[in-house]
């Protein structure tokens, strides 16, 4: 009995004032986004220093901790963790991703109705562009024939931190039973 109380009492709790914080965070992030969006010339807007836009990586450091301070381990085991991960992010993703696809496909088929191999040829290209990462794809120099569509490339590019966010939490499941039994550890890999 005795162990149990000391246990609850040694547990983070979470409070109001977090929940604020996160809240006050993620409209910040989206308020960084929205001013890279909608400013006249988007890659100048960031190239260009500003005390404002110096404070963003703050930010999202921020939320990301805030997002995982009162994390608890709740005695699951790897596997179930990432189950459970795949089940609220990568079937999400999938679901999002096909919506996305099915959505744009359709509209640019109405305005090129003359061509529609050519708009399904331009999505399936777009599709593959879309997973290898714009990286991966000037590496290869990939340049397909029938081009692509620009506004499926920007709705599956906006997808992007639900897959990263899943691979992070590959890592941070190996990671958090092992550094969460030392305080040495625990600041060592932060």
């Amino acid at each position: 009995m005795e162990e149990e109380i000391k246990t609850q009492q040694n547990t983070k709790k979470r409070t109001a004032a977090q929940d604020i914080a996160k809240g006050l965070l993620i409209i910040a992030v989206v308020f960084f986004h929205c001013f890279l969006v909608t400013s006249a010339n988007p890659s100048k807007a960031a190239r260009d220093f500003s005390v404002l836009k110096a404070m963003f990586p703050f930010v999202l450091s921020s939320f990301f901790f805030y997002s995982g301070y009162n994390y608890k381990n709740n005695d699951r085991t790897y596997k179930e963790n990432m189950l459970r991960r795949t089940k609220q992010l990568l079937i999400p993703l999938v679901i999002a991703f096909a919506i996305s696809t099915i959505i744009i496909t359709a509209i640019e088929l109405i305005y090129n109705h003359d061509n529609p191999g050519g708009v399904f040829v331009a999505a399936w290209n777009t599709i593959l562009y879309s997973l290898m990462s714009e990286p991966m794809a000037i590496l290869i120099n990939f340049q397909p024939e029938g081009g692509f569509i620009f506004e499926l490339i920007v709705a599956l590019g906006l997808l992007w931190f639900i897959y990263v966010l899943f691979i992070i939490s590959i890592f941070f499941y190996l990671l958090v039973k092992h550094t969460n039994k030392s305080l040495p550890l625990l600041i060592g890999v932060d």
